[in-house]
């Protein structure tokens, strides 16, 4: 890789082979998620499998990535402060209505959260299952003061009901 004139540092990336441009988009994204971050614009994993940010998973319709599912029930119950949270917020999907790769945290304080429901239907998918109970934790951080994070506390449970064509 070699250097031009610039005054950031995406400008002053030059790419000469294939590895070279994965590497560049990396870390211009990385670049532009530091700054992001810093102006309080922050994007969950839903947000950034959308915009197209991951470079070997780009978004496709629900119809097109599950061509086998005819019918689809989901129910996902999200508590914001763990597992034994009295107060669960319920979010219900469809095949009219469905889910992304990640349903999303409800903590505003959380960053890059969510949980993959994506890869528990392909599984389904693949395995011809009808119906699964399973459930899971954010993947995503929470701020606690300036420089100090934790994982987030979020917790999902999900009832998810399938029939095939």
């Amino acid at each position: 890789m070699t250097r031009r004139g610039g005054t950031n540092a995406a400008s002053r990336l030059a790419v000469t082979s294939a590895s070279h441009v994965l590497r560049a988009k990396f870390s211009i994204q990385r670049l532009t998620s530091h700054r992001m971050s810093r102006v309080r614009c922050l994007m969950d994993r839903q947000d950034k499998v959308e915009s197209g940010a991951y470079v070997f998973a780009q978004p496709i319709p629900f119809t097109k990535a599950f061509p086998t599912i005819k019918d689809l029930t989901i129910k996902v119950e999200i508590r914001k402060d763990g597992p034994m949270d009295g107060r669960p917020q319920t979010r219900i999907f469809s095949f009219q209505n469905p889910p992304g790769e990640y349903v999303r945290c409800s903590n505003s304080n959380c960053t890059d959260g969510g949980w993959c429901i994506g890869d528990i239907l392909r599984d389904m998918v693949a395995k011809g299952e009808l119906s699964r109970r399973t459930g899971g934790i954010c993947s995503g951080q929470e701020r606690m003061s300036r420089s100090t994070f934790r994982k987030c506390l979020t917790h999902f449970a999900a009832e998810i009901t399938i029939s095939y064509v």
